[in-house]
């Protein structure tokens, strides 16, 4: 890898973290106020509302990625342009298709990691995030419901039927 290579690299993953962070930041902020209203109604304890914000960052992750590159992008070579970088790059033989590599190479690199979040980090943070909005709306915690998986099928009009989770009431059945 060249010095070249290295600065390129260097000045956009440096833009790039500033923008990921400033938007998981800005994502957390505007579903703090969203969710406000949930959180002093039914008061839930600290340690769901902050496994529900934590656990909502990979999604988000995963969705600001592309806009984050796309910005980093735009922004790098626009100020490698304004001071005359790329003017003093080409006067020294280099190419602009070598000077895109490593920005090729990093987009390549971040599209196979958000590729591996999608498939294994966000279904298991989004699984999280759901059980703790639900605590966050005042409804019962399901995680610690019994799991009784019925299948029956209906008399009239030939449905099937599936409760994942029955919860039965302290009622006395009568038959």
């Amino acid at each position: 890898m060249s010095i070249l290579d290295r600065y390129i690299s260097r000045e956009f993953l440096t833009m790039f973290v500033f923008w990921i962070i400033a938007l998981i930041l800005v994502s957390t902020v505007v579903d703090i106020f969203e969710r406000i209203d949930n959180i002093v109604e039914h008061n839930p304890p600290l340690t769901v509302t902050i496994t529900f914000f934590l656990a909502r960052i990979p999604q988000v992750l995963f969705m600001i990625t592309p806009i984050s590159i796309l910005l980093t992008t735009l922004l790098v070579t626009g100020r490698l342009a304004r001071n005359s970088e790329i003017i003093a790059m080409l006067a020294g033989g280099v190419s602009i298709y070598r000077l895109m590599v490593p920005l090729l190479v990093i987009g390549f690199v971040m599209s196979l990691l958000m590729l591996g979040l999608n498939e294994f980090v966000v279904p298991a943070s989004n699984q999280i995030a759901e059980e703790s909005k639900r605590i966050l709306r005042g409804r019962p915690d399901t995680r610690n419901m019994p799991k009784i998986q019925i299948w029956f099928r209906g008399t009239e009009d030939n449905r099937i039927y599936y409760i994942n989770a029955l919860i039965p009431e302290e009622q006395e059945i009568q038959w």
